[in-house]
């Protein structure tokens, strides 16, 4: 069965070094930040309704985290044959601006799915949010610079919408050259790594993407969950989304996205991962690991302050690694830093107790500077957690900078994390939504979530709880941007 194209783009940065990443739909309220001058995102219009009757639509926002420099971006839409949509928007931002661009407000541009490219003078940081006309959020995402695209990419886990799973997958993979592009995506099951399943297509055009959604698949049916490996010809980048399943009988209807994350091609031998959240407002985090080769992988995982643990991954098969023996049950946030023999693949996964899911890739890239371009205190019922991990060998100060406002700091050791809530900075208004800049002396790397805000009859200075009702909407890993 064929793939189906949908529309994703690229940035891209001619008079610096290019970057580009992969936007994808997005449950908005959790932001990423992805340091970048060019990149590649998915852009959506008011999309024909599905069956729910939702239709979808795309902004755009892009920060200029230089405090000085003035930033000229031109964004380009590619439909989904690689043809110029007709439709580019000049950007100019001023010193630490964040602009908000809404794919609805384009007059010319008609109703679908389109690929894009951003051109940045400068580095720039964006999120793109995914939601409905009228600002309901679903989910939000970053993409993929242009010197991490890959011919090679590890998705660990993906729902196919039968069994017990509340969540059906997609993969969209974009072209992230200028030539044609030829993909294979094969499936394989977690277990043991045997093929199930493999699709192809042949000469993608340049910068446009494609849409597998695993409820097409007859041959994954009888698997709740597997695992992929997409390869192209030339550079690609690759965007997952896992949706609620429900609407149809057979489960393939999708109500609305319920994550989305930008898998890493980086098969590295040494990954750190600052949110671990262990009973943490009813939400738990785990890591999958798959080893990549056919030799077993000596791993050492070790949590800062508590202590560490090995273990040995069999060839081919995903490997769960959950709370250790050793640490408090409590209600915390930890850090993590994963040493292996060899190289691996590996994707942080926060769920709720009502089932929800939130899924960030772990990386090996830090940096000196953070931009956040999607920082919320009490607005539309959620308030911004940011967790910081200190990756440098020495103790570092955290400056957390909100633009044009006030600045706080934190003290963080070595391997260790140190997490700020929103909702419980006063000096923020009520119905805040900002930029934060976060710089330390050594390499860090942040991740920010979006999480409910306390019911009204709480204390204010209450930390924000994820209702039982509710979805996570997005954890994303920020990547440091280093500045001179």
């Amino acid at each position: 069965m064929p793939l189906h194209p949908i529309a994703p783009g690229r940035t891209r940065h001619t008079p610096v070094w290019r970057r580009s990443g992969l936007l994808v739909l997005c449950l908005a309220v959790a932001a990423t930040v992805l340091s970048l001058q060019s990149r590649l995102g998915l852009a959506q219009t008011n999309s024909v309704p599905p069956a729910n009757d939702l239709a979808y639509v795309s902004r755009l926002r892009i920060h200029n985290p230089d405090p000085a420099q003035v930033v000229a971006c031109e964004l380009t839409l590619i439909d989904g044959v690689g043809t110029e949509a007709g439709q580019s928007l000049a950007v100019r931002l001023r010193p630490r601006v964040t602009e908000i661009v809404d794919l609805n407000d384009l007059p010319s541009l008609a109703t679908g799915a389109y690929s894009g490219y951003l051109d940045c003078s400068h580095a720039v940081s964006t999120v793109l949010i995914y939601g409905e006309p009228g600002d309901r959020i679903y989910t939000a995402y970053a993409g993929t610079d242009e010197q991490q695209t890959s011919r090679k990419w590890q998705v660990l886990e993906v729902h196919t919408g039968s069994g017990n799973s509340e969540f059906a997958s997609s993969i969209i993979v974009q072209n992230a050259g200028a030539e044609p592009n030829d993909l294979t995506i094969r499936f394989l099951s977690r277990r043991d790594g045997s093929l199930i399943h493999t699709i192809s297509l042949s000469g993608l055009p340049a910068w446009s993407a494609t849409k597998a959604d695993l409820v097409d698949f007859p041959a994954l049916a009888e698997h709740e969950t597997v695992r992929a490996e997409v390869a192209s010809s030339g550079p690609s980048a690759v965007l997952v989304f896992h949706h609620d399943a429900g609407g149809d009988n057979d489960g393939s209807a999708f109500r609305f996205p319920r994550a989305a994350f930008v898998p890493s091609h980086a098969t590295a031998t040494r990954f750190a991962y600052p949110a671990m959240l262990v009973n943490y407002q009813e939400l738990n985090t785990t890591f999958e690991v798959l080893g990549l080769g056919s030799e077993p992988v000596r791993l050492s995982v070790e949590y800062p302050g508590f202590g560490t643990q090995e273990w040995e991954l069999t060839p081919g098969r995903v490997t769960t690694i959950g709370r250790p023996a050793f640490m408090p049950k409590g209600s915390y946030v930890a850090s993590v830093v994963i040493t292996a023999s060899h190289p691996i693949a590996m994707q942080a996964h926060t769920r709720h107790t009502n089932g929800s899911i939130a899924v960030l890739t772990a990386t090996e890239q830090a940096g000196t500077k953070v931009s956040a371009p999607l920082i919320l205190r009490r607005r539309d019922g959620f308030s911004s957690m940011v967790t910081c991990q200190n990756l440098g060998d020495q103790a570092t100060e955290v400056i957390f900078e909100h633009v044009g406002r006030f600045a706080r700091i934190k003290y963080a050791e070595p391997g260790h994390s140190i997490t700020r809530h929103m909702a419980q900075e006063n000096l923020l208004p009520n119905n805040y939504d900002g930029t934060m800049v976060i710089r330390a002396e050594q390499p860090i790397k942040c991740v920010v979530a979006q999480l409910r805000d306390p019911p009204a009859d709480e204390a204010a200075g209450a930390a924000p709880v994820l209702s039982e009702a509710a979805e996570v909407r997005s954890l994303l890993v920020y990547e440091g941007l280093a500045t001179p």
